[in-house]
């Protein structure tokens, strides 16, 4: 008896402390930020407590129209998720692609109809791309590794993060219809990011700042970055630049 009580506190424990996870890609599941939360955010304005079950409090988890959460009922198992928290994990993931050799994190960055342009344009399949990637991850580190020295990574620090106003997000827009035929949505969720890179090594560090754009797409994040040149602002896809990467070490003779 003592022990089925040991294994059940064991348990209890085990449950309390689990981590929630939120889906950025397929199969891919992450860990919810946390990191802006207060201990004061179950209180309302006048100090009294939230209640959970009032569909009136824009806080309540279960209520779809709140803009900044989203859940799956089709899927019982699968949490209510607070979307600025994902916005900020597939921030994080894309870093994690294009600078420190995260693979498993790849084949989600880009959706359906940026393969099919690829795959179109360059007439290479997605798993040709895709087999090219650890070549990419190398050949990045070793620029790393020229800049900060051995054991190179990059850190990333998002200081805030809040909905994209609406002419960048419309930038965002333009520019995938525009280069790729992919139609965002009007009203698509957006985050945008103020980002903090930290690239650290065994000789130096050196940091890099600027703001990313998350955008919700059926259901999935993509991470643009923006940026101003002659006081225009701009919107780059690095995923556009990881998968250019791939092709040309997919044929490296081929002029692209």
């Amino acid at each position: 008896m003592k022990k089925l009580l040991a294994l059940l506190l064991v348990l209890v424990m085990i449950f309390s402390f689990a981590t929630v996870f939120v889906a950025c890609g397929d199969d891919n599941y992450v860990y919810q930020d946390d990191d802006d939360d207060d201990d004061d955010d179950d209180d309302d304005d006048d100090g009294n407590k939230k209640d959970p079950s009032d569909p009136s409090d824009p806080s309540d988890p279960s209520d779809p129209s709140d803009p900044t959460q989203s859940a799956n009922p089709s899927d019982p198992l699968r949490p209510v998720i607070d979307k600025k928290s994902a916005a900020k994990e597939a921030a994080r993931q894309l870093v994690d692609v294009y600078y420190n050799g995260e693979e498993q994190y790849l084949a989600n960055l880009v959706p359906a109809v940026v393969w099919e342009y690829f795959v179109d344009s360059y007439t290479f399949s997605k798993t040709e791309l895709l087999a090219q990637y650890s070549a990419y991850a190398e050949k990045i580190h070793e620029q790393l590794v020229g800049i900060v020295g051995a054991d190179a990574r990059v850190i990333t620090t998002i200081n805030s993060c809040e909905i994209c106003p609406a002419e960048k997000f419309e930038l965002v827009r333009t520019e995938m219809a525009d280069n790729y035929g992919w139609e965002i949505p009007a009203d698509a969720t957006a985050y945008v990011m103020d980002t903090s890179l930290l690239l650290k090594g065994a000789s130096q560090e050196d940091t890099k700042e600027g703001e990313l754009i998350a955008v919700e797409y059926n259901g999935k994040w993509y991470v643009f970055s923006y940026y101003t040149y002659e006081g225009e602002g701009h919107i780059d896809y690095q995923s556009h630049d990881i998968l250019m990467g791939l092709v040309y070490l997919a044929n490296p003779d081929k002029e692209i």
